[in-house]
């Protein structure tokens, strides 16, 4: 415990005291009450060990003394306050008013602030080193981003986009849950899940709209490099319609003598021959199909394919099936599988069954080719595009290739057969060329020029995945000259390093490529995984179209790398304190219709309640600022400080009686997003819009009720205030000029956007403008404005002067009775020259008259002033003091330049009016306007309602 050493009167030895506190700042506030002057000393008193407080941290700095510290307190007991003032401040028992310390300079706010309380433009995002969010009672809620989101494709090509997070600190009742203004619900495939403090991500949430999770979530870094750059096409295509031939050796001819090869081409160049297609052709079935687990697809089609079992490969496009899956809580969802791809086939099969011929066509790669093959566990119906491909009749010369030789009439290709076997049937089963054979397509020749987009770099550690996503803006396919869609596909290429911790290269350069085979003609994407080996720092990537068929026609083939990051599931399981929301939205019609992403809810915070007295067993959705009070108090974060410092009863009683009072709703219901806002000013802003002051009274925090008032509670007259600081002013119209109040509140029923309430109407030119933050109620909304404009009307008179210490005993919306004491006249002023007993000599001529009242104010070595009555002494630079002054004077005859100075004014009996404080500086200024009954004209405006 702290040691306090009271000197009560400092000139008299006898009057030392003792004690020992757990609490110096109340203590010595208690100490102050009775003793306006006195000071604290940390140490041997001096200036330099002067710890009075006079500001916010000088206060909790003793607030928070070390219990080993010695204090030494000088009350100088000649300045004790009067009888009455005593009794008056033992009424209200020194109460310690948070609005002092509010008055103070304010912290600077946290630059981003939460999208709860921005009106203007709300959407989820990140708030990197704010606050988390702190609501109490109801509000519309955005929640913000713990991560970077995650977006991808599903196997229909439409965007998905993954979110984690938080809603709030604590418990929250959660409804009305949408992504802008359209219920997540009505949004096909969207899902949202709330998750309590302490809940599992993938276990039961407190609130769910659509499917569960049953994954964690991905720990995500995205390539700010990437924004949608569109890969080029590959090929400069140089030659076609010319007679083009193919003989055995990889030679290509051409029929045009007036075309010379060496115009266009030279040795190593990359060569791609598209439209060499001979023989029997790819054929499409069309009729009712099915896919079964032995990876076998069969055809029911009327047509009649000669050559059947020629064919090698199948061509499977929109392709898709539909499975009930059940999850780990025994629900049951719909889940579609997307079968599409390029396979072998190693037999065909036909079967006849009255006009229909059956294929039975047997894959041998399925699941190799495309993994959701293994989902494929009975027999499922399909509608989609089947070709069947690549028959032994028939030859195809398709490739990229690269030019040996250059002739004016012949390209030799360095390396055809090992690139493409086909050749090699050209020469056993053509008869060496396909000149004479016929073709569907236009046979084109192309020098292939990769069109890189990187090297990008993108550093993490230990990613498991990198995940590519590309768009295909308008689609995949292409219109031939007779205005047939058809199929077209495109080749991909992806290459990526790893890199070491320092960011530098290490290892050999990995490629994947694939290929997008589509007649889609809407916008979709392609997603690309590929796993990583552990013990990395990230990627450098870049990624081409390598490939492209030829069209024989118009071709829609552009893609765009969209998004590319690296994944790692995070393994934390739960978070606590705070509400997590994780969320997953499908870019359909609905979800694309919001032009940013904005999931929002109308949250409740859960608190106790301690109305009873005690803790309530359950948290329940509460919108009494009562709970919100309590909840903030023994808060680790904000209060940090026990129950034991609210006047709880006080406070219930409080809320009560604001509404029975108003007879309507008074709530606030607000997010606090400032991490630099203190428990005082939080209660303070609690309080100004519950028409409340914020109090502590003996270390006890409390809420006091504005109404009309009848008893004042303290006096101040010449005694009590500094000499000639009195300044009044009376009205004719409007404080400021203003003409009416401008409120502004959020409207719940207006999208939780911003309202007005004008008074007295709307047509104000110069309003005082009134933000009334954590008001959603229009009654309440109402009520403070007119509160505010009566006080704007019915101000006749205001008054500022500046106290000696009885200052530190009132607080804003106090009733005072203040004396008018602008005309009090200064009889003599200048400094003491000698002091024998209670005769003063002055510096400066004084007649004082007889039957007239006279105080001097003698400015002390200590800085503070002492007022006591005078009479005319033995001349007319001599007066009579009516006891001692509270401490030793300083006398010029010794030679002190800083000799005690005096002010001689009359003590005069004027009139005393009740005033209403306003403010309060902290050098002592009081500021208050008239007081009136008039002000709470419209308080009862709802009261029947």
């Amino acid at each position: 415990m702290s040691m306090f050493r009271i000197f009560e009167n400092p000139l008299d030895d006898s009057s030392i005291t003792i004690e020992h506190t757990d609490n110096v700042l109340h203590a010595f506030l208690m100490i102050k009450a009775k003793y306006p002057l006195a000071r604290i000393y940390k140490g041997q008193p001096c200036a330099e060990t002067d710890v009075t407080p006079h500001d916010k941290a000088t206060a909790f700095a003793l607030l928070n003394a070390d219990p080993d510290d010695q204090f030494e307190v000088v009350c100088h007991a000649g300045a004790a306050v009067l009888p009455y003032i005593y009794y008056a401040v033992v009424a209200i028992m020194a109460a310690y008013s948070l609005y002092t310390v509010l008055t103070m300079k304010n912290p600077s706010a946290v630059a981003q602030g939460s999208s709860n309380n921005d009106l203007s433009s709300r959407s989820n995002k990140q708030r990197l080193g704010g606050r988390v969010a702190d609501i109490f009672g109801t509000v519309k809620a955005i929640p913000d981003l713990l991560a970077v989101p995650l977006s991808y494709y599903n196997s229909d090509g439409i965007e998905i986009e993954e979110c984690l997070m938080c809603l709030g600190r604590g418990y929250y009742q959660v409804t009305e849950v949408n992504d802008g203004e359209t219920a997540v619900e009505g949004i096909s495939g969207s899902s949202a899940c709330f998750y309590d403090p302490e809940t599992s991500l993938i276990g039961t949430p407190a609130y769910q709209a659509g499917t569960a999770f049953d994954e964690l979530p991905y720990t995500v870094k995205k390539s700010a490099s990437i924004n949608g750059q569109t890969l080029k096409a590959p090929n400069d295509v140089s030659l076609s319609n010319v007679g083009l031939y193919f003989t055995s050796g990889g030679a290509i001819h051409r029929t045009n003598t007036s075309v010379d090869f060496t115009d266009s081409f030279e040795v190593g160049d990359g060569i791609a021959i598209q439209g060499a297609e001979f023989g029997q052709a790819n054929v499409s079935l069309s009729g009712s199909a099915t896919v079964n687990e032995n990876g076998q697809v069969i055809v029911t089609s009327t047509q009649n394919i000669a050559g059947f079992a020629t064919y090698q490969g199948l061509t499977l496009t929109g392709a898709s099936i539909t499975k009930t899956v059940t999850n780990p809580d025994l629900t049951t969802t719909t889940q579609s599988y997307d079968l599409s791809g390029s396979f072998e086939v190693s037999s065909v099969a036909q079967t006849v069954s009255g006009s229909d011929y059956i294929y039975t066509i047997q894959l041998s790669n399925a699941s190799t080719v495309n993994y959701n093959w293994s989902q494929v566990d009975t027999d499922y119906s399909i509608s989609a595009g089947i070709t069947l491909t690549d028959s032994s009749n028939s030859i195809n010369l398709d490739e990229t290739y690269t030019v040996g030789a250059v002739q004016e009439d012949q390209i030799t290709l360095a390396n055809a057969s090992s690139v493409n076997s086909d050749w090699d049937k050209l020469s056993s089963d053509f008869g060496g060329t396909t000149q004479g054979l016929s073709t569907d397509s236009e046979i084109s020749l192309a020098i292939v020029t990769s069109k890189w987009v990187g090297w990008y770099y993108l550093k993490f550690d230990n990613p498991e995945r990198a995940l590519f996503n590309f768009n295909f803006p308008q689609g995949l396919y292409q219109v031939t000259k007779d205005g047939v869609r058809k199929d077209f596909r495109v080749q991909l290429t992806i290459e990526y390093q790893y890199l070491d911790i320092n960011g530098d290269e290490v290892g050999e350069v990995l490629s994947y490529a694939f290929i997008q085979w589509s007649n889609i003609i809407d916008s979709f994407g392609k997603s690309i995984y590929l796993d990583l080996d552990f013990g990395h720092y990230g990627i450098r990537f870049r990624s081409a179209k390598t490939w492209a068929v030829w069209s024989n026609g118009n071709s829609y083939e552009t893609v765009k790398l969209k998004d590319v990051f690296l994944l790692k599931q995070s393994t934390q399981d739960s978070y606590p304190d705070v509400t997590i929301v994780r969320t997953k939205t499908l870019a359909t019609d609905g979800a694309l219709s919001v032009k940013e992403r904005q999931i929002n809810c109308i949250a409740t915070r859960k608190l106790y309640s301690y109305a009873t007295g005690v803790q309530s067993t359950e948290m329940t959705a509460s919108n009494n600022f009562a709970d919100a009070v309590c909840a903030l108090t023994v808060d680790p974060l904000i209060g940090r400080r026990s129950l034991d410092t609210l006047d709880i009863e006080s406070l219930y009683a409080t809320a009560s009686e604001i509404n029975a009072y108003f007879g309507t709703a008074i709530e606030f219901n607000y997010t606090f997003d400032d991490a630099k806002m203190s428990y005082e000013e939080t209660l303070a802003a609690m309080a100004s819009v519950l028409f409340c002051d914020a109090r502590r009274e003996s270390n006890i925090v409390y809420f006091a009720f504005e109404q009309p008032q009848d008893v004042p509670t303290l006096l101040f007259n010449h005694r009590n205030k500094v000499p000639q600081s009195e300044k009044r002013t009376s009205n004719f119209g409007v404080n400021k000029d203003y003409d009416g109040i401008k409120l502004t509140w959020t409207d719940p029923d207006d999208s939780w956007s911003e309202s007005e309430i004008n008074l007295p109407n709307d047509d104000v030119v110069n309003p005082q403008s009134i933000d009334a933050k954590g008001v959603t109620h229009e009654n309440q909304a109402k009520l403070l404005a007119y509160r505010a404009y009566n006080k704007l009307i019915y101000q006749r008179r205001a008054v500022e002067f500046q106290t000696y210490h009885e200052a530190d005993l009132v607080t804003r919306n106090d009733l005072l009775l203040v004396a008018d004491d602008t005309k009090q006249q200064v009889i003599s002023s200048g400094a003491v020259l000698d002091q024998d007993g209670l005769y003063l000599e002055l510096s400066q001529h004084c007649e004082l008259e007889v039957g007239q009242n006279y105080v001097i104010h003698l400015q002390l070595p200590n800085k503070s002033v002492d007022v006591i009555a005078v009479t005319q002494g033995d001349d007319e630079h001599e007066v009579l003091l009516a006891r001692a002054p509270t401490a030793s004077l300083i006398l010029e005859y010794d030679g002190n330049l800083s000799c005690t100075q005096y002010i001689i004014t009359r003590d005069t009996g004027v009139r005393r009016d009740l005033f209403l404080v306003t403010e309060k500086s902290s050098d002592g200024t009081i500021t208050s306007i008239n007081y009136s009954d008039l002000y709470y004209n419209n308080d009862k405006d709802f009261i029947n309602a």
